[in-house]
């Protein structure tokens, strides 16, 4: 089965988008090959196309999906990229599949064509098993993206109520605007995360913007964080309501995209 790939390289930062396509292609499974779709030469030699973030893409793609089956992954709630492209995808793809079911309610456009909700994958493992050390844990910590609609205000609005000090991990142009009792700790590597979720007692995210997933909520949750988390974050869904969901969800990804091929 060749599957072909498109997905717009990464920017600057590599946030969730950036990690969820990691983790996809990580978990390939066997007799399935990737061919990389990027926009400048989209193959035509393929069994189904996989479209991820596609911002570069442009309507002059449609002929060629037309003739084969399309899985459309939506990762956000896709503000960006060609109007008739997009058209297209959420009435002819063979499959879109959403992050959580706050995203279909909070999508801007109607969707025609089948849905299905799939977490974005995480390796629940890892941090499971940093939160299984046994290390004394204290304080607050809010880790990601430093941009608009992440709840910086709302954070900081929370921390002087509580009166206690957050630390702040993460990336991004909003990193001056900190102020006390945000405390900017600087940027973290993504494998050093677990071990940094492991040492605090709470894990703050109270985004004012939908986040239709929101990978750090998943990961603080595994790795047994105390959890203050508004109902703007999509993993909620799944963390109450389906949780054995969030531990198979690349298989699951997999699994939808080679019965959409057939």
């Amino acid at each position: 089965m060749k599957v072909g790939w498109l997905y717009d390289h990464p920017g600057q930062y590599a946030g969730g988008a950036e990690l969820e396509v990691m983790e996809l292609l990580d978990a390939v499974p066997e007799g399935v090959e990737i061919v990389q779709c990027p926009p400048e030469k989209v193959s035509a030699d393929v069994d189904v196309y996989v479209i991820h973030n596609c911002v570069s893409y442009g309507r002059s793609l449609l002929p060629l999906l037309a003739d084969k089956p399309v899985v459309k992954r939506v990762h956000d709630v896709w503000p960006h990229g060609d109007g008739d492209l997009r058209r297209w995808l959420l009435t002819h793809a063979r499959l879109v599949l959403l992050s959580s079911p706050i995203q279909h309610e909070e999508m801007p456009w109607r969707i025609d064509a089948p849905v299905e909700y799939v977490p974005s994958p995480v390796d629940i493992g890892r941090f499971r098993r940093a939160g299984m050390t046994g290390s004394k844990r204290a304080g607050t910590v809010w880790l990601g993206r430093l941009t608009s609609g992440k709840g910086l205000e709302q954070a900081h609005r929370w921390a002087v109520e509580q009166g206690c000090r957050v630390d702040v991990y993460g990336f991004g142009p909003l990193r001056d605007a900190i102020r006390p009792p945000l405390i900017y700790c600087g940027p973290v590597t993504y494998l050093a995360v677990p071990k940094l979720l492991a040492r605090y007692e709470r894990f703050l995210f109270l985004p004012d913007a939908v986040e239709p997933f929101g990978r750090t909520v998943v990961e603080a949750w595994a790795a047994g964080c105390e959890m203050i988390v508004n109902h703007n974050v999509g993993a909620l869904w799944w963390i109450e309501r389906d949780p054995a969901a969030l531990d198979d969800a690349a298989d699951r990804f997999w699994r939808l995209v080679l019965e959409a091929a057939r």
